[in-house]
């Protein structure tokens, strides 16, 4: 059994924000493999899917608390379901990677992304994988940090993330391959 998460904030306020691309990439992983539809889970506080790909029982999980309180769900999600931090994934927003770069990683700190920060705090645990995805540091110190995860893809930057739909499930199989 794996444990799939995305991270991101809850409501339509935040949909398609570049904070939000963790939820996106597990939602597009769950459609890539039939999983069930997302149901809330009221005792972890998240939408939960379930499915068998391969020979893998795979949670997918989205947090509906906000991004930086996202180590409650994940922590109640682990033990129920009694998976490890080695068994997990987590789909997150990287603000330095370039533009068009996702990166797959095992073990290591926060970076500085709250969210990330919280599931270490809350699970006693950094060993779990990372999917970190693009959203672009911008070079100009002018632009506000908060404003820029908060903001919307242009249509190319949403097309660039989507083309490389073969890539995102590569980094889930490889995931999957990989983990205990």
């Amino acid at each position: 059994m794996k444990l799939v998460v995305g991270l991101g904030n809850p409501g339509h306020k935040y949909e398609n924000t570049r904070h939000n691309i963790g939820f996106e990439i597990v939602d597009l992983w769950a459609d890539e493999i039939w999983a069930t539809q997302f149901l809330f889970e009221k005792k972890f506080n998240a939408l939960v899917a379930v499915w068998n790909f391969k020979k893998w029982k795979l949670i997918f999980l989205k947090p509906q608390t906000y991004m930086n309180l996202s180590g409650d769900a994940v922590s109640k999600a682990l033990n129920f379901y009694k998976i490890t931090p080695d068994q997990m994934l987590v789909s997150h927003d990287e603000l330095d990677l370039p533009l068009g770069e996702i990166k797959l990683k095992r073990n290591g700190g926060h970076n500085g992304h709250r969210g990330v920060k919280d599931v270490i705090q809350k699970i006693w645990d950094n060993k779990f994988w990372r999917l970190k995805i693009w959203i672009w540091r911008p070079s100009n110190p002018e632009i506000d940090i908060i404003n820029r995860v908060l903001s919307r893809f242009s249509d190319e930057e949403k097309q660039k993330i989507f083309s490389q739909k073969k890539l995102l499930m590569g980094k889930l199989e490889e995931f999957l391959k990989y983990s205990n």
